[in-house]
């Protein structure tokens, strides 16, 4: 059994001194700062910490005047709710089991004149989505582009400002920045940021929480990275990887009897310390359409985890392949 994602010791740490002292003076401070470590990373002007990443989906999507695009499928389910839920139209753009190509968008947007665009950082977790061309695309036809970086805030091209006009952030379980609640909402457009913050006030962060999130922020490059290098080591080892030279932080793979394969490794003992299963079975619209699984390398303490034990997990898994 490998290590299931914890919030940091530091993040610990921080909430307990935040938790100590807090007041409303206090815990209006926690936020600002949790805020402004925000901005620092994406490169946004503005940002409102929420409770919860659902609150940040709202809180966009509660922003946009118009039709809401989605990807047909390895994007979160919940876009397609929420939308539906503040009464908008939405219409979809197909995909290569998740991954958006730039010719089908321009078709897509042409043909249904939406008002934003949603997707996922990493389609399904397991492949990078090519935001700055999707971006300026977007800016073409007078699109706003909402990027949800939940998988790689830290990322040294994704969840940035340059390639999304608004960036959202679950900073639940299991995530990058990992702290069992929380999220947050991104943007240079003032106006948008006008339209959000009634939900973005309604859904305010804690203080305690706060805390912990300007620490867990200082982790996100490091941990993004040794995800996508664990990814690495995993796709190497296994066969039929769905988007293989793309990065992600987490593995597809395509595989006839995928509740099979999820028994056996139950069997084998390959889940995290807390008794969770690392395999996701496909179909599933949150990560790709076909027969097969994803393996949720974002479930594990990357942080405290060796390559050796990456290696070991892959090769058993592969050995339940054959």
């Amino acid at each position: 059994m490998l290590p299931h994602r914890r919030p940091s010791g530091r993040a610990k740490r921080a909430m307990s001194r935040a938790a100590l002292r807090i007041d409303v003076r206090s815990n209006s401070g926690l936020v600002e700062r949790a805020e402004e470590a925000v901005c620092r990373l994406t490169g946004h002007r503005y940002a409102g910490v929420v409770a919860t990443g659902s609150s940040a989906t709202l809180a966009a999507l509660s922003a946009v005047e118009g039709k809401v695009m989605l990807p047909d499928q390895g994007g979160w389910r919940g876009f397609e709710r929420y939308a539906r839920l503040l009464g908008r139209e939405v219409c979809s753009v197909e995909t290569d089991l998740g991954v958006i190509q730039p010719e089908a968008l321009e078709c897509a947007l042409e043909k249904e004149e939406p008002a934003a665009l949603i997707v996922t950082s990493f389609a399904g977790y397991i492949a990078e989505q090519q935001l700055r061309e999707m971006h300026e695309l977007c800016r073409g036809h007078g699109v706003l582009l909402i990027e949800d970086a939940s998988s790689a805030l830290g990322d040294r091209r994704l969840g940035k400002a340059e390639n999304a006009d608004v960036v959202i952030c679950s900073t639940g379980d299991p995530k990058v920045v990992n702290l069992s609640s929380g999220g947050f909402l991104a943007t240079s457009d003032t106006e948008f940021f006008e339209r959000a913050t009634p939900v973005l006030r309604a859904c305010r962060l804690s203080g305690v929480v706060a805390a912990a999130m300007v620490e867990e922020l200082t982790l996100a490059p490091e941990v993004v990275e040794r995800l996508l290098r664990f990814a690495s080591l995993v796709k190497a080892r296994l066969p039929d990887v769905v988007h293989r030279k793309r990065r992600g932080v987490c593995v597809g793979v395509l595989h006839p009897e995928p509740g099979k394969v999820a028994l056996l490794a139950k069997q084998r003992g390959l889940r995290t310390d807390l008794g969770r299963s690392l395999l996701t079975l496909c179909p599933n619209r949150d990560r790709f359409l076909k027969h097969g699984f994803c393996v949720e390398l974002k479930k594990l303490d990357v942080l405290s985890i060796t390559r050796e034990q990456v290696v070991e997990f892959a090769e058993q898994l592969a050995e339940l392949l054959s």
